[in-house]
């Protein structure tokens, strides 16, 4: 069986992203991992061009917000600094993740759904 040595959970900062957070602390726990948390903020460029005059500062703004809730999210779940790390990038999200996964060498990834919600009729 494979080790499990290091474990990023994506998040986007919802509900579910903050539960997928915990249970991969736990899992970290129990394979004694290294957490990564990351997000990845859109390319703001591409959308926002045409609309805000300095799009550099509006990602840079939504980098530095991403990086603090990154921090109070690993103290909300209770994670030491010595036992994770936390990353921000720009893209897309999903290419985003699976980049940062093959360059920390993830051997998990775990992440929520936003909107993930079925009805039971």
């Amino acid at each position: 069986m494979r080790e499990i040595r290091n474990i990023l959970t994506a998040t986007d900062f919802s509900h579910g992203a903050e539960v997928a957070a915990k249970v991969a602390k736990v899992a970290a726990e129990v394979y004694d991992a290294k957490l990564i948390a990351a997000h990845v903020v859109q390319n703001l460029d591409e959308t926002f061009s045409f609309l805000v005059e300095n799009v550099e500062d509006l990602e840079k703004k939504a980098i530095e917000e991403a990086e603090e809730n990154l921090d109070a999210l690993l103290e909300e779940i209770e994670v030491r600094k010595t036992q994770a790390h936390t990353i921000v990038t720009k893209g897309s999200a999903v290419d985003g993740v699976i980049r940062l996964a093959l360059q920390e060498h993830a051997d998990l990834v775990v992440a929520g759904m936003v909107g993930a919600t079925r009805s039971r009729n």
